[in-house]
């Protein structure tokens, strides 16, 4: 990624005052902790749910079929779980539950079919495989409840840059909006409201992504 971002600059659009547009709006991401930066986000009293694809989440949760969506795979929320765990428990070493979503396995190889529905102030993190060759996606795409709402996704990368946006981008991956190293941005263009991130060999090994509806 890192060499194609440095032929695509053109794509990104600076901070204007407090416009949205089209293209995401970048600014700078908190990596001034040697923890797992995406913790970063969160208070240390914070809890976290872990679950299939190696996704931490946070805060109330829906996931569903992209092409049929009717009713919930699962609805998980981290506050009143009994397997979450603080943000402080995490770091400290406690071993956390990894929560099986139904209709496994899950593909990082594909574009995603489950989107998970993120409440106000939710969000889910995760990283990179190194070991993967090519293109890889985030295991779910995200769309901010309530559905129809004008509210806006952030996306969020670290040691690394990557791309975002929705269906009409990831069914071709270069088109995607790039979110530099370190970087974060609002994806103001998907459609439905529904976007993932995804990211090509070779990148930094530790780089990380999050999405959050805050």
């Amino acid at each position: 990624m890192k060499n194609f971002l440095k032929t695509s600059v053109a794509l990104l659009i600076p901070l204007a005052g407090i416009a949205i547009v089209n293209q995401p709006i970048i600014t700078k991401a908190d990596t001034d902790s040697k923890v797992y930066p995406a913790f970063k986000e969160y208070k240390e009293t914070d809890k976290l749910l872990k679950i299939s694809g190696n996704v931490y989440i946070h805060g109330k949760v829906t996931i569903n079929d992209l092409s049929s969506r009717s009713s919930g795979i699962i609805n998980l929320d981290s506050d009143t779980d009994p397997r979450a765990k603080t943000v402080q428990d995490i770091l400290k070493g406690e071993l956390i539950e990894t929560i099986d979503i139904p209709r496994a396995p899950l593909s990082t190889l594909s574009v995603p079919t489950r989107v998970m529905n993120l409440g106000v102030g939710a969000s889910a993190d995760g990283i990179w495989n190194p070991h993967i060759s090519g293109f890889q996606y985030t295991p779910y795409a995200y769309q901010p409840v309530p559905v129809g709402t004008k509210d806006l996704l952030r996306w969020y990368s670290w040691y690394d840059s990557m791309y975002a946006g929705g269906s009409e981008r990831w069914n071709n991956p270069t088109s995607g909006h790039i979110i530099p190293v370190d970087g974060k941005a609002y994806i103001s263009d998907a459609a439905g409201n529904i976007s993932a991130a995804w990211t090509q060999t070779p990148f930094e090994e530790g780089a990380m992504w999050k999405v959050a509806n805050d």
